[in-house]
């Protein structure tokens, strides 16, 4: 049932370095010109008030089509992480083909990462045994992430999932903590998922973001993090715009270990998280931007 392939580095090639150079300049007119006048922009921004950055907040007209419900198979990244082992979970026992994608080499969560993965194939292995199934037709395990190009490929030539539930990320909050390696999960990372999905014709693609893009009194981003989740918004919405890809980013708060979270403060409960993400992956909307946490619960086009 677990397929580990050890992490293959490559190169980023000159046609992704240019796209990354293109976007580069795409955010900074972004951000210093087209945000200033979003009320002029064919799209709607965000009105939740926790969110005083409403002008990062952009939609794209439309509302989702009619929910999914059936069977999917399903791509999650960052899935041995504690929201990503979450949503794995919940969708096998739902009854989806879930591939799960995570590097098992961050010596800090190693053991816990391993822990939640026992959990997922221990579950993964029962439904089978109900359901008459092969394991593989249940849960795959791929060891990687994202910015490994012909791990990837392979992944996407091998199963072809067409939903998306992109958790990979490099956390940090307000830390000031080596902001290349958040450049390199929080940016590089989702436009190569993105375009991924664009080259395999996914269906719907959901992207973790973060409540910390709304930034700081002055709209600005306050760390290396918020500034990369920011930065991922708007390359999943060129990705949109260009190329008609279906994209969710779900912008969460902290959480809280267990099902007291409420949204009405600025702590959010797992089971929520999950079932909101479940929501996005099932409802394909054009794109959307969801906040979620800091006191207004989900904000959503309906």
């Amino acid at each position: 049932m677990m397929i580990a392939i050890a992490p293959r580095q490559r190169i980023t090639p000159m046609s992704q370095l240019a796209f990354y150079i293109a976007t580069a300049h795409y955010i900074s007119f972004f951000s210093g010109t087209m945000l200033q006048t979003s009320t002029k922009l064919p799209w709607s921004p965000c009105r939740s008030v926790s969110c005083p950055a409403t002008h990062n907040c952009i939609q794209s007209p439309g509302i989702a089509t009619v929910p999914h419900t059936g069977h999917k198979k399903v791509l999650v990244t960052g899935a041995a992480g504690f929201i990503g082992s979450h949503v794995a979970s919940s969708l096998i026992e739902r009854g989806d083909e879930v591939i799960i994608l995570d590097e098992m080499n961050d010596s800090d969560e190693l053991k816990s990462k391993q822990g939640k993965l026992k959990l997922l194939h221990e579950k993964a292995r029962e439904l089978a045994r109900l359901t008459d199934r092969r394991g593989e037709d249940v849960l795959t395990f791929y060891d990687g992430g994202v910015n490994n190009h012909d791990l990837m490929i392979d992944i996407f030539e091998r199963h072809t999932p067409k939903w998306i539930c992109h958790l990979e990320e490099k956390a940090g909050g307000a830390l000031i903590v080596e902001p290349p390696l958040h450049v390199r999960a929080n940016v590089e990372g989702t436009a190569n998922m993105l375009e991924y999905s664009r080259m395999f014709n996914a269906t719907n693609v959901v992207i973790i973001s973060s409540t910390n893009v709304c930034g700081d009194s002055h709209n600005e981003p306050f760390s290396p993090y918020a500034a990369t989740k920011r930065s991922a918004e708007l390359i999943s919405y060129t990705y949109h715009k260009l190329f008609g890809l279906r994209v969710t980013n779900m912008r969460f708060s902290s959480l809280v270990p267990d099902k007291y979270g409420d949204g009405t403060s600025n702590c959010t409960s797992i089971d929520d998280v999950v079932a909101r993400i479940q929501h996005a992956i099932d409802r394909s909307y054009p794109f959307q931007n969801f906040h979620l946490g800091g006191g207004q619960g989900l904000h959503s086009r309906r």
